[in-house]
């Protein structure tokens, strides 16, 4: 079993059933979720796509890179109901903006800073057990670390257009300042990220009048995040977009960014569908899986999918058709008032305490502090040893979202 990085398989039972694994969607009983005494209840699910005609991220300027992620969430009950699905839409040239080589601080340890495009995923699969009527898709958006109120600023009084032949002077002046600027932040500060933007709609909106490759994309607009703001700050944000615009109330204090949005698709699959290039949640290859009969045949490689784990808000009882071993880890606070810190990150790792008899982790070795292969990377489907949160510009007291 590999990932499609060419990696080995998470080491999960289910790679003892060799190359291909059926998914519980391959079941017959796949759409059936028992919900106490009210007997069967439907399942729905959902194609989400980030990526393809006339879909992505649409920004009056594009001086840097940006990372994205998805998520479902109930509007009514303040709550989300999925993993986050992380997708990146940038260009090989704006992703070598951010450096080739990060050296672990603590270690010395070199790791490579970006991924190859073809290592990462830009449609996604969602599960739904409910009535979608509360449900919203939620975007968020992060980019490299700094300022953001000149960042804000940037993306408010500068276009793509200052930096073209016909602008003035001082129009082309001011946009080479910030694309200077921007490279050498990425530089600088690459490895780390801050939060952008967010947007939302209810699910039952782009999957009203999005279908194929070619249909029109759902176009939602971008709103200004300046620090992390956690599922629970976000409710009442979410629950305000479900009614009439001057119905309003904590709605009226989200900024939008000038001409910022982000585009794309969402349908719903036949109850019966078996989406032909697609892993699971925890990265197995899932039945059929063809694209190397596509490219035998001489046909474009279809995009791959990820099936994003459904986190139910409602009390559900389903047989258990194979194993699946995640672990979600949230990060809720920090605490750094009665210190000097105020750009405060956690990075979450896995350390192997039982690699040497009577280890601490004051003597961890240079490679257990590396920690173990066992985190989702945020950027490809593979495993990495780390993840870092996205940092609150001079916050000593953070939430966080992730």
């Amino acid at each position: 079993m590999d990932t499609l990085e060419g990696d080995p398989a998470p080491p999960f039972p289910l790679d003892r059933y060799g190359d291909d694994v059926t998914p519980y969607t391959d079941s017959p009983y796949s759409h059936v979720r028992v919900v106490g005494a009210d007997g069967a209840k439907q399942c729905q699910r959902f194609m989400v796509e980030c990526s393809g005609y006339n879909a992505g991220l649409f920004l009056p300027l594009n001086i840097e890179p940006h990372f994205a992620s998805v998520m479902l969430f109930d509007a009514k009950k303040q709550v989300r109901i999925s993993e986050n699905f992380h997708f990146d839409l940038n260009d090989q040239a704006t992703l070598a903006m951010l450096p080739n080589d990060v050296v672990d601080p603590r270690t010395g340890e070199i790791t490579k800073g970006r991924v190859d495009a073809s290592a990462t995923l830009k449609q996604a699969i969602f599960t739904v057990s409910q009535d979608i009527k509360d449900v919203f898709i939620v975007f968020r958006f992060e980019k490299v670390l700094e300022d953001p109120a000149k960042a804000f600023e940037a993306y408010s009084r500068t276009t793509d257009a200052d930096g073209v032949e016909g602008a003035s002077e001082k129009q082309r002046k001011a946009h080479s300042k910030l694309a200077d600027n921007a490279a050498s932040i990425c530089q600088r500060r690459g490895e780390f990220r801050m939060p952008f933007a967010w947007a939302a709609i209810p699910l039952g909106d782009p999957v009203a009048y999005t279908g194929g490759p070619n249909s029109p994309t759902a176009d939602i607009k971008l709103y200004q995040q300046s620090y992390n703001l956690s599922d629970e700050d976000l409710g009442p944000f979410i629950l305000d977009l479900g009614n009439r615009e001057q119905d309003w109330t904590t709605m009226k204090k989200a900024k939008p960014i000038p001409d910022a949005w982000f585009k794309f698709r969402a349908r719903q699959l036949a109850e019966d569908a078996k989406v032909p290039y697609c892993l699971t949640s925890t990265l197995y290859r899932a039945k059929p899986w063809l694209p190397a009969a596509a490219a035998a045949a001489g046909d474009a490689e279809p995009e791959p999918s990820l099936e994003v784990q459904e986190f139910p808000s409602e009390g559900l009882v389903e047989p258990n058709r194979t194993y699946r071993h995640n672990l979600y880890v949230y990060i809720k606070s920090a605490d750094f008032k009665s210190t000097s810190n105020r750009n405060v990150a956690v990075r979450v790792q896995f350390l192997d305490a039982g690699a040497s008899s009577g280890t601490t982790a004051a003597t961890y070795s240079p490679e257990q502090q590396l920690g173990m292969q066992q985190l989702y990377s945020h950027t490809s489907c593979t495993l990495t040893s780390s993840v870092t949160t996205a940092v609150s510009y001079h916050n000593k007291s953070p939430t966080f979202y992730e």
